[in-house]
């Protein structure tokens, strides 16, 4: 108030000079005069003033102005409650101090270089405008972090639950705060944009970043922003279960906790790219609306909505650049590890993920600000989708490098059969994926709808021919041709089968299932020569033998048939059959050809051995009794086993 009333003494004062000081020397000794009362009226003060406002009234005319504006900013920036309550009203008077602050720095810009009056009003200005910032940015970075998302929990999961395939992530039903950042809860839906912060505070935030932006400050509003969100959106996605890793660390990951986190991070990238960045997206365009890096001070009133602007995606990169880094590091730390067989599907869900995202993350991520993070994900795109196919190309190397130096027990199912055709009947999900990246197609959108040959196709024949090769390989292993049969017949069966009931079939084609089902018939064809054939030699008779037949001939064929079965039925019991059908078929075919020869042979020579003494050891069996016998063959038990090994 002192300084105040100063100024008042000192302007009267020059007044009066002015309007009695006719000439120099009058105007001189009123000025010596006064000087003697007061040194506020000294000669070079008042001489001084009144130059000023001779020579430069347009600067005095400033002065005042910025004068007014001081009392009003300087007393909000002296407030320590916020200048924006939460059930206050619109602060107009700050808002429009600072608005014809900036105004006046606008318009007087040009008066700079004219004299130094105009420099040091324009600096005061400057001044004050940086006071008035620092107070918006505080005002903004509270707003911020005392208002979280709103979004219904409940309506939140019961609206999109039954759309998600993923399990459910424990959580609570509130929004959670992790060390004082309020989070989002964790979602399994993966199309749906959340209102990250009330509408009326992001009306605030617009126009505080308004006048920010248009006054020369936007790198600290942006930076106010970013960080805080930037902290929102990691801890929403670390969350999800998704942990920040760096290259070193996920090499260093054994695949029982690599496969965990890849499923992890499929979530996270859905999540991210669907929900989490839209969603900051959208705040960011609502925040900085119509703003540009050299916008004026501009209304927000576009019944259309918010429109993108450079400021809003200046921000967003900021925001959204760190965590897409983290999720694209963790995918190259994957594609350059080691290309084993077993992690061929986990790979194949990252390569899907990708090209599922990628559109969308090509559309969001547009303009100059995001080339760099689209280069860095259309290059890990790439190295998964080679990574797939090395790893393909290992199963192949794998299919080759087996070499069992000894046989399965009783011709059963060889264990790298059953490996190759579930790989491959799971790799068909995976179909389009795999033909994608066989043909080397990485762009958008695929070009492999043309292709008149899928490359996926070549490569599952090509694989089900180093099958074949490897169990032709194998199957010399046995000594017993027939057992060596029955090897085949239950993996060739079983390939057929397996191809027959899934997509492999379509790929395989129908003149490659004929044909392995053609070799299904002869592999049992062989096995019916090679065993049960030979029994059979001792139920047949020649000419000469029927003219001269006697009991020690049938006694020789009894005996022959009764030892050659028994032996057949001991090893057989534990040869084993590709599954129940192959078993019953088995049982069937050995029936057919022996019970009936056999009856036929009690029939015509079982009556001369009537009377005979012990002839129980000879008529051990009776036809039915064959039967009998035959259905408990094929059950490949463990001892059968081993003695089918040993025989064969």
């Amino acid at each position: 108030m002192a300084d105040n009333g100063d100024a008042k003494v000192i302007e009267t004062a020059r007044h009066i000079v002015k309007s009695l000081g006719r000439t120099d020397t009058m105007t001189d000794d009123m000025l010596q005069i006064l000087s003697t009362f007061d040194r506020r009226f000294s000669r070079e003060k008042m001489a001084g003033k009144q130059l000023e406002e001779e020579e430069e009234p347009e600067a005095f005319e400033l002065e005042i102005s910025i004068q007014a504006l001081e009392q009003v900013i300087l007393s909000w920036v002296a407030r320590e409650s916020p200048i924006w309550p939460e059930s206050g009203d619109f602060p107009a008077t700050f808002f429009e101090s600072i608005d014809e602050l900036q105004a006046i720095s606008e318009n007087w810009a040009p008066m700079l270089s004219e004299s130094r009056a105009f420099s040091s009003l324009l600096d005061r200005a400057e001044t004050l405008m940086q006071q008035a910032m620092f107070r918006l940015e505080d005002e903004f970075k509270l707003l911020m972090e005392t208002n979280g998302e709103v979004v219904d929990p409940d309506w939140l999961f019961e609206s999109n639950q039954k759309r998600s395939s993923y399990p459910t992530s424990p959580s609570s039903s509130e929004d959670e705060e992790v060390e004082g950042i309020m989070v989002a809860k964790p979602v399994r839906d993966y199309n749906f944009i959340i209102d990250v912060l009330p509408g009326s505070v992001v009306s605030k935030l617009h126009e505080i970043a308004k006048r920010m932006v248009s006054s020369g400050y936007r790198k600290e509003c942006c930076h106010a922003f970013s960080s805080l969100r930037r902290e929102f959106l990691e801890e929403s996605i670390l969350r999800l279960g998704f942990q920040k890793l760096s290259i070193e660390d996920v090499q260093k990951m054994g695949w029982e906790e690599l496969e965990p986190s890849i499923v992890k991070w499929v979530q996270a990238m859905k999540v991210s790219i669907h929900v989490f960045f839209p969603s900051e997206k959208l705040l960011c365009d609502r925040v900085f609306a119509n703003l540009s890096l050299s916008s004026p001070c501009v209304s927000l009133s576009s019944p259309k909505g918010y429109l993108s602007s450079p400021v809003s995606d200046l921000c967003f990169m900021e925001v959204c650049r760190g965590a897409m880094t983290q999720l694209l590091t963790f995918a190259d730390a994957v594609s350059i590890g080691i290309r084993s067989p077993e992690k061929l599907f986990k790979a194949l869900d990252m390569f899907e993920a990708m090209a599922d995202l990628l559109p969308e993350i090509l559309t969001m991520f547009a303009g100059e600000p995001f080339a760099p993070l689209k280069s860095d994900a259309m290059a890990i795109f790439r190295r998964i989708g080679e990574t797939v196919r090395g790893i393909f190309m290992e199963f192949e190397a794998a299919i080759q490098r087996d070499s069992a130096r000894s046989p399965v027990p009783g011709g059963d199912l060889h264990p790298l059969t059953r490996y190759v055709m579930n790989y491959l009947r799971f790799a068909c999900d995976y179909r389009p994926s795999l033909d994608r990246i066989f043909a080397g197609d990485f762009d958008f959108p695929a070009n492999i709808q043309a292709m008149a040959d899928p490359p996926f196709a070549s490569r599952t024949q090509w694989v089900m021919e180093l099958l074949e090769t490897s169990l032709e390989t194998k199957a010399k292993l046995y000594k017993d041709q027939a057992l060596s049969s029955l090897f085949l017949m239950n993996n060739l069966r079983y390939i057929v089968k397996k191809a027959q009931d899934s997509e492999m079939g379509l790929l395989l084609g129908d003149e490659w299932m004929r044909k392995r089902r053609a070799k299904v018939r002869q592999n049992h064809t062989n096995f019916m020569r090679n065993s049960w054939g030979k029994l059979l030699n001792w139920l047949r008779a020649d000419s000469h033998a029927t003219r001269n037949v006697n009991k020690e001939w049938i006694k020789e064929r009894l005996r022959g048939f009764n030892g050659g079965f028994e032996e057949l039925h001991r090893v057989q019991r534990g040869w084993a059959a590709a599954d129940e059908q192959v078993r019953e078929e088995l049982r069937i075919s050995v029936a057919e050809i022996v019970v009936p020869a056999y009856r036929s042979f009690l029939g015509r020579y079982g009556v001369k051995m009537e009377g005979e003494r012990h002839s129980e050891r000879y008529l051990k069996y009776s036809a039915d009794g064959i039967e009998g016998l035959i259905n408990e063959l094929f059950h490949g038990n463990s001892g059968g086993r081993k003695r089918g090994v040993s025989a064969g």
